[in-house]
């Protein structure tokens, strides 16, 4: 996994946790856990995401009842469409990873912690049951899924969202802002998937007005590459 850190605290992205659990804790699992609402394993998570203003902002568990409609939905929809379960588990498990934010994440020290918590004590376990696997051996298509709000982070210093007082200050103040509204298109995108990408960036203009920036400057910078 890239170093993901901010100011040296190493973060995980939540579209990862269930590799990086080996699938014990699948999506619909994760998402339970996070919405502070699992019996089974009985342990609870704090979710965060990189908000407008460029900072980790806390997720509320209320916040996951959406994603967890959106999972039993997709459920719904493919075994209606898909008779045939192995057609309908690969499909499920590329649209349920899609359906988690591409911006949410945990602390590592965190979820080390809660997973821990989710193995008994007297369960016998193989080998690495109990350890995350941080670098698991996933397609290029999820890799590109779980990472994609996170790729400026993974190639910027830790403490990268300090203000830079040298005399790179201007050139990284511009970069912070392009990276922000990157992630809170990723962001907008989750929850309104039905726009366009123009109208994405109309409505976070409206959010940005204060920096003075127009919808067409904000499309320019987070046009999606090719």
């Amino acid at each position: 996994m890239p170093d993901l850190n901010i100011d040296g605290r190493q973060l995980v992205p939540v579209r990862i946790i269930p590799f990086a659990t080996g699938w014990s804790w699948p999506p619909d699992v994760t998402v339970r856990i996070l919405a502070h609402q699992d019996e089974h394993y009985c342990v609870k998570l704090d979710s965060y995401y990189l908000s407008v203003d460029g900072y980790p902002r806390k997720k509320l568990p209320k916040e996951w009842d959406r994603i967890r409609a959106d999972l039993n939905n997709i459920s719904n929809l493919l075994r209606h469409d898909e008779p045939a379960p192995h057609t309908s588990y690969k499909e499920w498990r590329l649209q349920s990873i899609e359906a988690i934010p591409s911006s949410a994440f945990v602390w590592l020290d965190e979820l080390t912690t809660a997973y821990h918590k989710s193995f008994p004590k007297d369960k016998e376990t193989r080998q690495g049951d109990s350890v995350l696997t941080l670098n698991p051996d996933i397609t290029p298509q999820e890799r590109k899924q779980i990472y994609e709000s996170f790729k400026q982070l993974a190639f910027s210093k830790p403490g990268y969202l300090k203000p830079n007082t040298g005399r790179d200050a201007g050139k990284t103040k511009t970069e912070l802002r392009n990276t922000k509204w990157r992630l809170a298109i990723n962001e907008l995108s989750s929850q309104y998937p039905h726009l366009s990408h123009h109208a994405l960036c109309k409505k976070l203009s409206q959010m940005v007005i204060s920096e003075g920036k127009s919808a067409e400057t904000i499309r320019r910078v987070t046009k999606p590459t090719q």
